[in-house]
């Protein structure tokens, strides 16, 4: 059978003209690509100790995989020599969207696209169609995956094969394909149409790299980018020494109010909006065309370090219409402005362990919460001779006008510290756990260099380049960081989210204890008593479970008889609202215990079975009731003695 389905699969050629593709991403080698993932930061990561169960739940999501198509996919990807997902024109129209999936045959690309047909049913002309109707055939050595019947093949892959990814997207000819199809039919108006056409067709393209200090990033978009400028060095060297990250960028006002602004602002107008109106509001007469040609020149943020909050400084060029702005700002905010060369404090709304002061001159303004104040910056710091603002010396050029740099190391020591306070604080994690999270910024820090990227306009082009731990506006390994140790974070907020559950649910049985104590031994009827008998002092959100604050009824009360013994279940969590993955119970004597899936799912079942007994709402349930779980019950928990009137613990 697999013989005759390969067989019928080589017979699948199209001898038609490759169609265009409007966008692709090609990886030119899968065995080179596998191997970079592994030795860059990124594989450092995912490889660390603290995120094996992550890896557990993938690979055990990959073995049915393996069981419904035959082989691991991630396998046959690593072991493939070129990989291409092409979006193919012209026309958009119809769902799916014209999507192809090309890679060079092997070994294991063979026996997955067999085990795929086998599945399928065999065409006449040697192709087979999936049940999610994706069509499967080949192309000379090439195995193809399309998303129509429709869909020819795609032009051969644009790949520099110095690198480990190319992206190119056809920016004019897949707007074109995009208004051609249905999916900008309707209410658009022309106006709308050029807008969209004029700015869509300036798309990134170009090349990524993984490198053992990150990734490295080679690009370029078409037009020229709108509005932007060359930044001015003299603005940059008044930027903090101390900072840890910056990023700046160049704004030729003029340009940006008429190939950008101006065109929305004619669109808001249509709709009988006044954009103008809420400048007036805010104290600034003037037209908004003014306001936006006073944006231009360089704006740059800087960050530092910090603790517990990082500091930042925000400085902007000088203009009639900022000047303005941000006198009518600290008028609000009841702070006079500053003398030129002077500083002022502004008042925080609320308390902070930070002061954020304000200065000015002749060519711009200075905001700052760093400690030495905003006025220490105006004259000039020589931040371009510091070690970061090395980095940036030496990738600016005439025609940069964005630029972003990084002290990766540093940034990681920073996040190291404030993960330090969250993981120390999380209950559900193991000493090994935590220290396996912690040791990640660590070990990402050996690798890291100084992260950059930037674009330059030279007049026809929009260039970017970027290398490091950090892509992105600002560089910042912060973002990536926080990407990588997701499932880590994510291990932190559901352990502070069990534990307001379980604090939620505790409050609810003492509240049905103090009930039984003052009614001779007599438990509630249901929850609806508890809360009459409460009053005020529960109020409805602790009748909701943290885990999913949308369940109707997320506790199950199972009434106890009389005396009942101290290690009998009297409230349960649906373990539902934690996705099945367990939940809170609370015993007879008021304390509350955490089960996982499996033992959650029996309490759960057999408390609704014991609730729904006749003498539930009269007598009460027993511990001889629930005697299918003594087992469960005494081995998952040391019974906690007698509380308030109720009797020692069962034995």
């Amino acid at each position: 059978m697999r013989f005759l389905i390969a067989l019928a699969l080589g017979t699948s050629l199209i001898a038609a003209e490759p169609v265009p593709v409007l966008a692709e991403l090609v990886i030119p080698n899968g065995v080179a690509f596998a191997a970079a993932w592994d030795a860059s930061p990124y594989g450092v990561v995912w490889h660390a100790p603290a995120l094996a169960s992550v890896r557990q739940r993938l690979a055990t999501n990959r073995a049915t995989m393996v069981a419904e198509i035959g082989l691991d996919p991630l396998i046959m990807l690593a072991q493939s020599g070129t990989i291409q997902l092409a979006l193919v024109g012209p026309d958009l129209s119809g769902d799916p969207p014209p999507l192809v999936l090309t890679i060079a045959a092997g070994t294991s690309t063979e026996a997955w696209f067999t085990a795929l047909a086998a599945k399928g049913t065999i065409n006449a002309d040697g192709s087979a169609t999936l049940a999610s109707d994706w069509i499967l055939r080949r192309e000379g050595s090439r195995l193809v995956l399309s998303s129509r019947p429709d869909v020819a093949k795609p032009a051969e892959p644009v790949a520099d094969r110095a690198y480990h990814l190319t992206m190119r997207v056809d920016g004019p000819a897949l707007t074109k394909a995009m208004f051609a199809s249905k999916i900008t039919k309707g209410d658009t108006r022309p106006a709308d149409v050029a807008m969209v056409q004029r700015y869509f067709a300036t798309i990134l393209a170009g090349t990524a790299d993984l490198t053992p200090t990150g990734l490295t990033l080679d690009g370029t978009a078409t037009p020229a980018p709108a509005g932007m400028a060359a930044l001015d060095r003299a603005a940059l060297d008044r930027l903090p020494t101390t900072a840890l990250e910056v990023a700046a960028i160049g704004i030729n006002g003029k340009r940006l109010w008429s190939e950008v602004i101006a065109p929305i602002v004619e669109r808001a107008r249509l709709d009988g909006t006044n954009p103008e109106a809420g400048l007036k509001e805010s104290g600034i007469d003037l037209p908004l065309a003014e306001v936006v040609h006073g944006l231009g020149g360089t704006w740059s943020l800087a960050v530092g370090q910090g603790m517990p909050i990082p500091t930042m400084t925000i400085l902007s060029p000088s203009s009639p219409a900022i000047d303005q702005f941000a006198k009518a700002m600290l008028t609000k905010a009841g702070v006079g402005v500053p003398e030129a060369g002077t500083d002022a404090m502004i008042p925080l709304p609320m308390p902070f362990p930070v002061t954020l002061t304000v200065a000015h001159d002749a060519r711009g303004w200075i905001l700052t919460t760093d400690p030495s104040g905003a006025a220490a910056l105006l004259a000039g710091t020589g931040w371009l001779t510091s070690p970061l603002g090395t980095v940036a010396a030496a990738k600016l050029t005439p025609t940069t006008c964005g630029l972003s740099v990084c002290d990766t190391k540093a940034q990681l020591r920073m996040i190291g510290s404030l993960m330090g306070i969250g993981v120390a604080s999380a209950k559900d994690l193991t000493p090994q756990e935590k220290q396996a999270i912690l040791a990640i910024p660590g070990q990402l820090a050996a690798k890291a260099t100084p992260g950059w990227w930037t674009i330059t306009d030279d007049g026809k082009q929009w260039h970017v380049a970027s290398e490091g731990l950090g892509i992105g506006f600002t560089s910042s390994s912060l973002p990536v960081m926080a990407g990588m140790l997701l499932p880590a974070i994510n291990m932190v907020r559901t352990s502070a989210r069990r534990t307001n559950s379980s604090n939620n649910m505790r409050q609810i049985g003492l509240a049905a204890m103090v009930y039984c104590n003052d009614n001779d031994d007599q438990w509630p009827t249901d929850l609806v008593m508890v809360k009459e008998f409460a009053g005020g002092d529960l109020p409805d959100k602790i009748f909701r479970s943290s885990g999913d604050p949308t369940h109707p009824a997320p506790y199950l009360y199972i009434r106890p008889a009389a005396m009942a013994k101290s290690n009998q279940p009297v409230l349960i969590e649906d373990p539902a609202c934690w996705k099945g993955k367990g939940g809170n119970v609370v015993y007879a004597d008021g304390h509350v215990k955490w089960h996982d899936k499996t033992d959650a799912a029996i309490l759960w079942a057999e408390g609704r079975r014991l609730a729904a007994l006749p003498h539930a709402a009269t007598t009460g349930i027993t511990w001889d009731d629930w005697s299918a779980m003594h087992a469960l019950i005494k081995a998952s928990h040391e019974p906690q003695g007698k509380t308030g009137a109720l009797p020692p613990a069962a034995p």
